[in-house]
């Protein structure tokens, strides 16, 4: 798969980090659990391995193979209030 675009009338923001952990298992479980809770979030992707998937999807999640320091995007339609809840699930994921 390669890179979604998005439409130009959607507003998105987009969160890059370097992911501080493995996001496989309980891990994995965790960050999902936690993008389900907010809503907003609508793809993870792989930037360097041009990779995506719909956040909703735990099955997506894992098949994207993160590994800790990878480079991840989290984009959410609209404000970014709902980053701090992945931040938070993925602290304590690591």
């Amino acid at each position: 798969m390669g890179m979604l675009n998005f439409p130009a009338q959607k507003r998105t923001t987009a969160m890059t980090l370097q992911s501080p952990c493995d996001l496989f298992g309980m891990n994995a479980r965790m960050l999902h659990d936690a993008i389900n809770r907010t809503k907003g979030i609508l793809y993870i992707e792989m930037p360097d391995e041009q990779r995506v998937c719909r956040a909703t999807s735990l099955i997506g999640l894992l098949g994207l193979g993160v590994r800790r320091g990878d480079t991840i995007r989290f984009v959410a339609q609209g404000n970014t209030r709902d980053f701090t809840h992945i931040m938070a699930a993925l602290r304590h994921a690591s």
